[in-house]
């Protein structure tokens, strides 16, 4: 039985990660150390069932630790990943949302001076609520240029977040020069998730030839401008 289990584990991991071959070589090598007596609990002709020895449990538990150990890094690897393209397709929807609605009104949400540009960042559902459709004076026809899927994370105050906690970082060039101008300094934000207050700052951050841009720190905390985003739309194939 313990073998069994052991051949069940190493075709599940092997099907559903993939792991490289160097993680299968070293798993065999582990197989190779099981005693064969083991092989014993599997015979049919033998007139009675014993159970498992200390020995052999040990055995079985020590090689599932050491995959776990294995397969850890991997695993949060691949969250991590998942995430950066979770942000970076919703960053970019926004940006979409953002030409959509300058397109229909002529403005941008929540525009009222054209004197230089404006950064939203803790406040970002100031413009967020008229693109979902949520705000008659900004957006009086009522139409929907933003889709926020269940996944999506808002704050108490509607703020649209990443999938770290932390909201997106939204520009929009209001005073027309064809660029826009990021300008913040230490904005606090307690992460929704950690429910920790961390510090964000992102003074004269300068994205030449861009009418609208988002971004998001990502798991960066504290960031300041010497810490660049992560996940940001303005140097991705428009």
């Amino acid at each position: 039985m313990p073998v069994l289990i052991v051949l069940i584990l190493y075709i599940d991991i092997k099907q559903k990660v993939g792991m490289k071959n160097i993680m299968v070589k070293m798993f065999r090598k582990l197989c190779a150390f099981v005693p064969l007596c083991l092989c014993a609990s599997l015979r049919t002709s033998v007139p009675f069932r014993r159970g498992f020895t200390l020995v052999e449990l040990m055995l079985v538990m020590g090689v599932i630790v050491i995959l776990m150990t294995l397969l850890f890094p991997v695993v949060i690897g691949m969250k991590d990943k998942a995430r950066k393209k979770q942000a970076l397709a919703e960053a970019h929807a926004i940006v979409l949302a953002l030409k959509g609605y300058r397109m229909e009104y002529g403005k941008w949400p929540n525009q009222t001076q054209a004197g230089g540009d404006t950064t939203y960042f803790t406040n970002n559902h100031k413009i967020i609520q008229p693109l979902i459709g949520h705000h008659p004076r900004e957006n009086p026809r009522g139409k929907v240029f933003l889709s926020l899927q269940q996944s999506n994370q808002t704050d108490t105050v509607t703020n649209f977040t990443d999938p770290w906690g932390s909201p997106y970082v939204i520009c929009l060039d209001e005073n027309a020069d064809g660029d826009c101008m990021i300008d913040f300094t230490n904005i606090v934000y307690a992460n929704i998730f950690a429910n920790t207050i961390y510090a964000y700052s992102a003074t004269n951050y300068l994205i030449a030839d861009m009418e609208a841009v988002a971004a998001s720190f990502a798991n960066t905390t504290n960031a300041t401008l010497a810490a660049p985003f992560e996940i940001e739309t303005w140097s991705e194939p428009q």
